[in-house]
């Protein structure tokens, strides 16, 4: 195809194995467009055609005007589909930072971490900043950014091969359209779809593509967290103020460093910060042995925005929650990326620290 049309809609005419043949066909050549068949509706028709990545099947004995908005339909998608390619060329062979996110014991708000840095992040670097859920199994990500997304991460599992122009078709974008996300379905038997291989290869690809890739891990070590391990040059480790997550958290060091990988920075996040909780933070940096690099105290917001399907980033930044989040997400950013601090500002540092 020398010029990719934004919907093909292929005829009853057709026979239908060929029909499929053609469609995966066409989508290899250009996977921007909208296929659409005139076929026969039926279960075994429409799960072939789930495989493929063909949203609509249309019945032959339809009437005109059931066509008419069939046709808006396809079209109206294959431009939102077009719209993800967006994205700034890339200085070739440049590779973008990975962040990956992770935590030994669920509900430590590892997700709500990982939405708010790469929200903030993307603010900075609009277009160039993924978000990935990792959590095959129980990923809350499009839940915790209000999506309903149509394709997700285990859908790429039905790929015959991966490249970066089909892997972006997967893709959703996020309420103000700056951050890429790759949604997990949350579906637990869908999980093995995604295995190490086909998690290494798609980060491989997409380092290419984006300056900054977020990634959400399972609780716990899988094998798709070692995958994006192996990647990341940031690790951010999550643990609440209970001795479990506290313990936890020093078995997944212990982990971590068998795994020997020198060159990365981790980056440790102590949350829902609460003075009655019986431990001391002192205690827990000690027996960590990491810094703290942000603190997160409890909070109703963060609960409420979290269930709202909102970043917190976004509809609370003047809130002391908001701000240090968006804080810690600018230590990611590269110093090109870094936001210029207003003249008024620069003076008063500048009278402070002489």
């Amino acid at each position: 195809l020398t010029c990719e049309p934004i919907a093909i809609f292929i005829g009853s005419e057709v026979p239908t194995d060929f029909a499929f043949v053609l469609a995966r066909r066409l989508l290899s050549l250009s996977p921007t467009t909208e296929i659409v068949l005139v076929n026969t509706v039926s279960a075994e028709n429409w799960a072939q055609a789930a495989r493929i990545g063909i949203h609509n099947i249309i019945d032959p004995n339809s009437s005109e005007k059931d066509f008419i908005p069939a046709i808006g339909a396809a079209v109206e998608r294959g431009v939102r589909t077009l719209a993800h390619f967006g994205v700034g060329s890339r200085i070739e062979n440049k590779r973008g930072r990975l962040i990956a996110v992770l935590s030994p014991k669920g509900g430590s708000g590892k997700t709500m971490v990982a939405v708010n840095v790469a929200t903030a992040i993307a603010q900075v670097a609009p277009n160039r900043t993924l978000l990935i859920d990792f959590d095959c199994q129980f990923g809350d990500v499009a839940t915790s950014l209000g999506m309903t997304p149509d394709r997700t991460l285990t859908d790429l599992g039905n790929l015959p091969q991966l490249d970066a122009t089909s892997v972006k078709l997967f893709m959703t974008r996020d309420s103000t359209g700056s951050l890429f996300v790759l949604p997990s379905s949350g579906s637990p038997e869908e999980a093995d779809l995604i295995d190490k291989a086909l998690a290494e290869e798609l980060l491989n690809i997409m380092l290419y593509e984006f300056d900054y890739i977020v990634v959400d891990t399972a609780a716990g070590i899988d094998e798709r967290s070692l995958a994006a391990i192996g990647f990341a040059s940031d690790l951010v480790l999550i643990a609440g103020m209970d001795v479990a997550s506290v313990r936890n958290l020093i078995k997944e060091l212990e982990i971590l460093d068998r795994l020997k990988k020198p060159s990365q920075t981790r980056h440790f996040v102590l949350n829902r910060v609460n003075s009655d909780s019986g431990l001391k933070i002192d205690d827990i940096v000690e027996a960590v042995g990491i810094p703290i690099s942000s603190q997160i105290a409890t909070s109703s917001l963060l609960l409420k925005r979290s269930n709202s399907g909102q970043a917190v980033v976004l509809t609370d930044p003047k809130s002391t929650e908001a701000k240090g989040l968006v804080e810690f997400a600018h230590r990611f950013l590269t110093p090109q990326d870094l936001p210029t601090v207003a003249p008024s500002k620069r003076r008063l540092w500048r009278r402070l620290t002489t």
